[in-house]
């Protein structure tokens, strides 16, 4: 009888792309990888609002599924665990048999910043806590985090109808699959700005400030513990058979970290449509300018987080081609234009070291106003596209790299760079620049799709 090779599926619900990879436990390798861009995100809704479609989501997940499942019987492997990773700090409303009562409401979301009586919903809400409360959950908590989506709703009318849970939307994917099982993590839940993950338990602090009752929130798993295994009917979606069990898994920071194979010596670089630089930490410490995640087995991730990351290079590039089209000229594919601007960043980089371009699109979260895109030290020498992308990509090191170097020096014993994430490693000036502002030497990880294969390596019991 021919042996089959046993296999998890790892699953990244990403900002912009839904991936899949099949992963042989034994040899370490991902044998398949399935992905599929998201929708575009719900047009015409208010300023400040991002919303998707969450049925959309979850039938995109499914399909990617499936096609793991053909791959595994052609491979002759034995699907055994699915573990799920994903955006964090958003999420949805979810009534008792785990139907959306809302949409999927993602971590880019304003609502927060809505002004009443001259305060911002946040301001208001960090004059109702001590520091000592919020720092329990990781970090900051910010506009675009569930708890203070949930309190906008219930500022604003109430929850959507018939609500009874709030759910990030890779849980409520998973627990969907095996019998809708209402669960979340750790990491996801401190992500909401709602779990102590030094106490590891419910912050009763956060939940008081922000009005939020306890019945709307999930059970708690350990990240790597069983959530619970595929229904018959997910069985026969899917494709899969025998005992195929969902694992709980973890934000996508965390994954990314776990399967881009860092070591305690280096410093995690991750570029994608965010970005953000992490290293491991032993303990619980909250410094300046950082987040501190969970990791399974009481073990810690010091993040430096940004809101634009990548997709300053992105807007930079919408802004070229805009400009190319209203002087009457072809636009390019954005491959294309991509390539092309790394050409350019390369021919300029001396140069455009007398520019600043703080890429602050989407704001800041340790600035008190969230912090604007600017540009200084332009002349008539250095005022050319080649100067302003070297210059972007520098103001997108400088965002991780300058907390960083605040930090005290017995934190910072990393002595080299590994970079991770497509918007890096597609990126060679991005690369050199990084390792130039940081003083060293940058390696790239050697595996693709970081954060769907660390999920996979949670799922065999690998971290």
């Amino acid at each position: 009888m021919l042996n089959m090779a046993e296999c998890t599926v790892g699953v990244d619900i990403g900002s912009t792309y839904v991936k899949a990879v099949l992963y042989d436990v034994a040899a370490d390798k991902i044998l398949h990888v399935a992905s599929a861009p998201l929708f575009k995100p719900i047009e015409n809704l208010p300023e400040g609002f991002y919303e998707d479609n969450p049925i959309a989501i979850r039938n995109l997940t499914i399909e990617l599924l499936k096609s793991i499942a053909q791959i595994a019987v052609e491979l002759h492997c034995s699907v055994t665990r699915i573990c799920f990773t994903g955006q964090m700090h958003g999420g949805l409303f979810v009534d008792a048999q785990l139907n959306p009562t809302s949409n999927f409401i993602t971590w880019q979301d304003k609502r927060g910043d809505t002004i009443t009586n001259g305060q911002t919903l946040i301001e208001n809400l960090r004059t109702k806590l001590p520091e000592s409360a919020w720092l329990e959950t990781g970090g900051n908590v910010h506009t675009g985090f569930l708890g203070v989506t949930a309190n906008w709703f219930i500022q604003n009318g109430g929850l959507p109808q018939k609500s009874v849970k709030l759910l990030g939307i890779y849980e409520w994917i998973a627990g969907s699959l095996c019998g809708n099982i209402c669960y979340t993590d750790p990491s996801s839940a401190a992500a909401w700005g709602l779990y102590s993950i030094k106490e590891k338990n419910w912050s009763s602090k956060m939940l008081s400030a922000l009005e939020i009752p306890d019945q709307l929130l999930p059970t708690v798993i350990e990240c790597g513990d069983e959530v619970g295994e595929l229904t018959p009917a997910a069985l026969e979606l899917l494709g899969y058979t025998g005992r195929v069990v969902i694992i709980s898994g973890m934000g996508d920071t965390q994954a990314s970290y776990i399967g881009s194979g860092c070591e305690p010596n280096q410093l995690l670089l991750n570029f994608g449509t965010g970005s953000q630089g992490m290293f491991e930490a032993s303990r619980f410490c909250n410094l300046p300018g950082t987040d501190i995640r969970y990791l399974p087995k009481d073990r810690y991730l010091i993040t430096i987080p940004t809101l634009s990351g990548g997709k300053s290079f992105a807007t930079l590039e919408e802004f070229f081609a805009k400009t190319l089209v209203a002087f009457g000229g072809q636009g390019l594919q954005k491959d294309e234009m991509y390539a092309r601007m790394v050409q350019l960043a390369m021919a300029s980089a001396v140069e455009a070291q007398s520019v600043e371009f703080t890429p602050f699109f989407n704001g800041n979260r340790f600035l008190p106003e969230g912090g604007f895109a600017t540009i200084s030290g332009l002349n008539s020498g250095n005022f050319n596209p080649s100067a302003l992308i070297s210059a972007l990509l520098a103001g997108m090191v400088r965002e991780i790299s300058e907390p960083y170097f605040r930090l005290p020096t017995q934190v910072r014993t990393q002595e080299r760079l590994l970079g991770s994430g497509n918007g890096l490693k597609r990126n060679a000036a991005l690369e050199a620049i990084a390792s130039r502002i940081f003083g060293m030497e940058l390696d790239l990880s050697p595996f693709d799709e970081e954060a769907a294969r660390g999920a996979a390596r949670l799922a065999a019991g690998l971290f």
